[in-house]
């Protein structure tokens, strides 16, 4: 086993240094210095963002969070945000740095502040196949629009905007890239190396660690496919692939599929007391976009979390919460509260969902304008949230976004029991 550990290590670490080392081949290279391209490159977006939102106090995650406090039913938020990106490039290295900073006021919580490094890491290019990384990076795998269950080394999208930002991990990549005048057209090659310490890539692991992952990628006519595996130091490991392909020009499909060894979770039983299990699972997910003859983008997924709760374990905890309440158990009720903050907080809590998105760009020739409207819909217990955005981009480098979620309330269910019924928000984001 310690032979197998250390194989691993060193077998991702020589293939980051192999893909680093190759030699320069003797291929033509395109001399783009005559077109007197700048060595830096920067943009930022300043946010103004106000939030509106009605609670549902019949719910038992809202008494659950404001059991020692009496919330008004309407809630505000306000926040302003700076985001930027800057690249600079100084002969085959390159530097990139990205963030965000943002300074909020709710209504029952006060102000707050958060900064955030997306990215922050040095690219060497070797040659024109050949590429490695060291540093902060954000790294996106998989087909999927809502989930990506082979999403190994980055952070999953938030459903309220799938298009943010999201926050890297510090690692070292390699990564090896080829191109082909035949019916195979490219070919990559990558791996990645995440480290988990103290004070380092806290929030990948619980516990201090060495990771693996290897991405292999060709391009096959019109066909992307994708193969993935990820190793730790304690023999943890995943596998996944995910393809995506057009059946005619304005119809595409694509699909993800990942299976995970010894994935620890916490559950409450029959007789509410927490409960641990380690489980292989496989998470999947299938999907197709859809474009009509009238410009409407129709999106539509399944995905099945193998990691999440079954309906009677959501039940449980609805009942245990009942029950704590009508007894005044303080003891429970911690617990619950406890339970909820490390593992009700999250996306996708449950194990099968449907995901369906329409987007109409410049309705009824109102130029400049373009809303959508989507559904999430719970297959274990029938609950959903629902969804719309109207964007409006008239103004140059000026971006102006209302969006609203609503949350119908069914007892006893994930989307249901929500704290929150339902919330509007409103951008101006200015681009420059």
């Amino acid at each position: 086993m310690v032979g197998r550990k250390y194989f691993t290590a060193v077998l991702s670490i020589g293939m980051s240094l192999l893909f680093s080392g190759v030699s320069h081949a003797r291929e033509y290279n395109f001399d783009m210095a005559e077109f007197e391209k700048k060595p830096y490159e920067y943009s930022a977006i300043l946010s103004f963002n106000p939030v509106f939102s009605m609670l549902n106090q019949d719910s038992r995650l809202f008494r659950l969070k404001y059991m020692d406090s009496e919330p008004e039913d309407f809630l505000h938020e306000q926040h302003l945000s700076l985001e930027a990106r800057g690249r600079y490039e100084f002969r085959a290295f390159k530097f990139i740095a990205s963030g965000k900073y943002e300074t909020a006021y709710s209504s029952d919580g006060g102000w707050v502040d958060d900064l955030s490094l997306f990215e922050l890491n040095a690219q060497y290019t070797w040659n024109s196949n050949v590429t490695s990384w060291l540093g902060k990076k954000t790294v996106k795998w998989g087909k999927g629009y809502i989930w990506n269950p082979v999403s190994f080394v980055g952070k999953q999208k938030d459903v309220n905007d799938v298009e943010a930002s999201l926050e890297g991990y510090s690692l070292l990549m390699g990564e090896f890239v080829k191109s082909f005048s035949s019916k195979i057209r490219t070919i990559s090659i990558s791996s990645v190396v995440i480290p988990v310490t103290e004070d380092l890539n806290e929030d990948f692991s619980p516990v201090k660690s060495f990771n693996f992952a290897f991405h292999a990628y060709t391009l096959v006519a019109d066909t992307d496919l994708d193969l993935y595996l990820f190793m730790d130091d304690s023999n943890h490991h995943k596998f996944g692939a995910d393809f995506a392909g057009n059946l005619l020009t304005n119809w595409e499909i694509h699909a993800e599929c990942a299976y995970e060894n010894s994935h620890d979770r916490c559950y409450l039983d029959n007789d509410y007391a927490l409960r641990r299990s380690t489980d292989d699972v496989v998470n999947y997910l299938v999907g197709t976009r859809y474009l009509t003859p009238s410009n409407t983008t129709i999106i539509f997924e399944y995905l099945h979390n193998d990691k999440g709760y079954t309906e009677n374990e959501m039940e449980n905890f609805f009942e245990a919460f009942d029950s704590a309440m009508a007894d005044q158990d303080a003891s429970l009720l911690s617990t619950l509260k406890s339970f909820q903050k490390d593992n009700l907080t999250g996306q996708f809590l449950m194990k099968d969902y449907f995901y369906l998105k329409v987007s109409q760009p410049e309705p009824f020739d109102i130029l400049y304008f373009t809303p959508f409207a989507y559904v999430i819909y719970n297959l274990n217990d029938g609950s959903c949230r629902m969804g719309l955005e109207l964007n409006y981009s008239r103004f140059e480098n000026l971006e102006i976004i209302l969006r609203q979620n609503h949350f119908p309330a069914h007892r006893k269910t994930e989307f249901g029991e929500k704290a929150t019924g339902y919330k509007i928000e409103f951008y101006i984001k200015w681009y420059f």
